[in-house]
């Protein structure tokens, strides 16, 4: 055998030729083989770190051509999930009502002889709160400046916050959020441009702060950097050398699940490195974010300016921090809430007393569900009031959902009547979203039914249009959603008027249907 290495791209012939001990010679017939280029592609638009507004729709471009071929499809993903396809150039796709978040956008070129390159990735937020201070003008709706009468003087200019220390004096100023946001799931980040001097006596910081004492803090200074949480006064922190090139992005970010803290970095706002972990020590559901430059001393006569651009929060998207809800129930004192809920009278179907319905173990039951009987047999539970949901979603936490080897159901239904409604429910292994308008029902979608990407249910009014979409479970909450369909409302589901079911059940006989349990109701109009 042979390799043949650093093959150029091309069509070629080959034979092989042997040799015996007595010099005869002879050729193999030849062959043809191919050496093919790989496609060449790059994502043009959004550009590395945009922002974007929650649910906005983003357009996403991509460039892409082959050597000695042609391009046969672009793929576009966020992380791991697809969001489209494009067969032909130019190459886009529309990304719809996009989730406050993170997110690494790729694309995926494939040629007509199946060769794949992927683009670098690309990274784009949708924060619920953020200045990219490109107006030139501090935003006093969203930030108070920390100290008026410091001669460290505080303004926007050139599209940035610089915050500027007079020489040799000791002072403190910088810009704090006037509200308070709620950090759990959440993430903070910020680019800082510029550091203060590095010759001592002076710093520069970012800070998210209950109080004077807790706190969590990333700051640079001396040639150093801080990566600090204060829990009653008392710092857990790591100090590594300060490098203005591989820390120019700092984020501070909680993780539900673990109820963990963890401090990162990044040269690019794309690929982060965690520095630094700890357990959440104070309570989170109200700090206050603040960008902050200052001397300790009189000792540094050059103090410089520290600039800052892009400060965002994104909060997680099963809490968010506002709105308040509609309505909510996280079913945890085991006793069913007369004042919100009716347990028989559901408004989409018949009722049946025989399935038992009960708030306990800090969720809600249904089941166990009848074995081997006629008829419809469904309970749960309906809002006992009507809401006006014009742009509002819901959602409701599915534990566990019948068996998938029956052909019992688990049902979130919204909607203003018996013969107009909206329905995300499990059956027989699938998921599967329902409209039904003037009395006529209509199956929208039909997917296997996943116990851990489909935990969360969520219906919508987006805008004109209902949404149905899932998520993972995130310690109680919510994670990144991903929508499963939308089409246009219906009128007539009437949106001022709409009433929120959960229930479970069957109708028809069928063997060990289980039990239904949900958990973490929860609706709400932004």
């Amino acid at each position: 055998s042979y390799t043949w290495p650093n093959v150029a791209a091309g069509t070629y012939s080959l034979t092989a030729k042997a040799t015996d001990n007595n010099n005869a010679v002879i050729s193999s017939s030849s062959i043809t083989v191919i050496s093919n280029a790989a496609p060449v592609v790059s994502i043009t638009s959004p550009t590395s770190n945009a922002i974007f507004a929650p649910h906005a729709n983003i357009t996403i471009n991509a460039t892409a051509s082959d050597a000695d071929g042609t391009v046969t499809s672009v793929e576009f993903f966020q992380g791991s999930t697809l969001i489209g396809t494009d067969t032909s150039a130019p190459f886009t796709v529309v990304w719809n009502n996009v989730d406050s978040g993170s997110y690494l956008l790729t694309a995926r070129a494939t040629d007509n002889r199946g060769a794949t390159t992927t683009s670098s990735l690309v990274a784009v937020t949708t924060p619920t709160f953020f200045d990219d201070f490109n107006d030139n003008s501090l935003d006093l709706g969203k930030w108070y400046i920390r100290d008026p009468a410091s001669p460290a003087l505080v303004s926007e200019q050139s599209q940035q916050l610089r915050i500027t220390l007079p020489a040799s004096t000791a002072t403190y100023n910088g810009i704090g959020s006037n509200a308070t946001y709620d950090m759990r799931g959440g993430t903070a980040q910020v680019e800082l441009v510029q550091s203060v001097s590095q010759a001592g006596w002076v710093e520069n910081f970012m800070v998210l702060e209950l109080d004077g004492q807790n706190y969590l803090m990333i700051q640079t200074g001396v040639g150093n950097c801080v990566l600090r949480s204060a829990v009653n006064g008392v710092n857990d922190q790591l100090i590594i050398p300060y490098d203005a090139v591989a820390l120019r992005y700092w984020r501070i970010r909680h993780n539900l699940t673990t109820n963990t803290i963890s401090f990162e970095t990044s040269a690019d706002g794309a690929v982060w490195t965690s520095r630094k972990t700890v357990t959440a020590g104070f309570a989170l559901t109200a700090l206050r974010f603040a960008l902050v430059a200052g001397a300790y001393g009189t000792g540094n006569a050059a103090p410089g300016a520290a600039i800052y651009n892009d400060f965002q929060f994104i909060p997680n998207p099963g809490i968010q921090g506002t709105p308040p809800p509609i309505l909510s129930d996280d079913f945890n004192d085991n006793s069913l809430d007369p004042a919100k809920w009716d347990a028989n009278n559901l408004f989409s179907g018949f009722t049946s007393s025989s399935v038992p319905v009960n708030e306990t173990n800090q969720r809600l039951e249904i089941g166990p569900l009848l074995a081997n009987t006629a008829g419809s047999n469904y309970r749960g539970i309906r809002s006992v009031n009507t809401y006006n949901f014009t742009n509002g979603y819901s959602y409701v936490d599915l534990i566990q959902a019948p068996s998938s080897t029956s052909s019992a159901d688990a049902m979130f239904t919204i909607g203003s009547d018996v013969n107009n409604f909206y329905r995300l429910y499990v059956n027989g292994g699938n998921l599967i979203g329902l409209r039904k308008i003037d009395g006529t029902k209509t199956t929208l979608f039909t997917i296997p039914y996943d116990s851990v990407s489909h935990r969360f249910l969520r219906i919508r009014n987006v805008s004109g249009a209902v949404t149905f979409d899932t998520a993972l479970n995130n310690g109680g909450a919510p994670g990144a959603w991903v929508q499963r369909y939308s089409e246009a409302w219906n009128a007539a589901v009437t949106l001022s008027a709409i009433i929120f079911e959960v229930k479970g059940g069957t109708s028809a006989e069928t063997s060990a249907p289980g039990t239904v349990i949900f958990d973490n109701f929860r609706a709400a109009v932004p």
